[in-house]
């Protein structure tokens, strides 16, 4: 597995994510994965597009726990996307 060097991320600070959480989501989706989320407390974290994820940590979860994942994350779509 290839290393992130976080110094050449795109990086924004908690407050930055925080005051506009969809823009950065869609940024994301777009190709800008992973994202450096620098928080407050000083632990980063990493906002990932799922099959960037996926791709790099696939070995984690089994063939199931994807799937069921991504089961989840359909119905989750649909419920907001009813409601929204």
């Amino acid at each position: 597995m290839n290393r992130l060097d976080l110094d050449t991320l795109y990086t924004v600070t908690e407050d930055e994510f925080g005051g506009n959480v969809d823009y950065y989501l869609e940024l994301s989706e777009n190709g800008t994965s992973p994202i450096r989320i620098k928080c407050n407390n000083g632990k980063d974290l990493l906002l990932f597009e799922w099959n960037d994820y996926l791709n790099r940590f696939k070995d984690v979860y089994t063939k199931e726990q994807i799937e069921e994942i991504e089961r989840a994350c359909r119905e989750y779509d649909k419920e907001h996307n009813e409601n929204g």
